[in-house]
């Protein structure tokens, strides 16, 4: 990472990696999600920390057991070396 990624991952707690998949394996991911769409679920606790300004007016969504899917849906696309 170069110290703009460091500090942004600091910043906000995720990074951006252009084209770390290609189209077609983020067309497996959305059709696996797709596939399992029923399991989403709205999550019970709040991630707000007790805040008002950070509750919102909905909870966050959760589909929870991704890596317990039936093959092919389980299966991810293989890493590739993205120079980080």
């Amino acid at each position: 990472m170069n110290e703009d990624q460091k500090y942004l991952f600091d910043l906000t707690g995720f990074l951006i990696v252009e084209n770390a998949l290609t189209a077609e394996e983020v067309a497996q991911c959305n059709a696996a999600i797709d596939h399992h769409i029923e399991g989403l679920r709205e999550r019970d606790n709040s991630l707000a920390g007790g805040s008002a300004a950070l509750s919102g007016t909905a909870h966050r969504m959760d589909m929870g057991g991704m890596l317990a899917w039936e093959k092919p849906w389980c299966q991810l696309p293989k890493p590739k070396d993205l120079g980080l």
